[in-house]
């Protein structure tokens, strides 16, 4: 059954500023646009502050911060392999860029490397 879906993404404390930077990336990752709707599978449009679509996943995806709490907003119909490899990447990209930022205001430098579906930070201190 179509409909709209919200889940819940295992990210607390989120820095919206941060966020908006990392949907960005993943947008170009996946060749897509930024958008400020989402659609369902009928065509019936809901307006949303941050979100994309890309040839993957023409109906959209929206991002939502709510007391701190990320959640993804979407018709998955269809999609839910698509659903889950993009709260993967949200997940893994949020915390690296958030774990970067909390270093480099500690005074290092940092190195991000992609090896796989791992990612590898190397921090220096001069």
């Amino acid at each position: 059954m179509s409909h709209i879906s919200i889940i819940k993404i295992k990210l607390k404390n989120v820095n919206l500023e941060l966020l908006k930077q990392v949907v960005e990336q993943l947008c170009k990752e996946h060749w897509g646009q930024m958008v400020n709707h989402i659609e369902d599978f009928a065509g019936q449009k809901t307006k949303v502050d941050l979100a994309f679509k890309c040839s993957a996943f023409p109906r959209g995806i929206a991002f939502e911060v709510e007391r701190g709490e990320v959640s993804i907003k979407g018709d998955f119909y269809r999609y839910h392999e698509f659903q889950r490899q993009i709260e993967n990447q949200l997940t893994q990209t949020y915390t690296v860029q958030a774990f970067n930022v909390s270093l480099r205001q500690q005074g290092f430098q940092t190195q991000t490397q992609k090896v796989g579906e791992k990612v590898l930070i190397r921090a220096y201190q001069w």
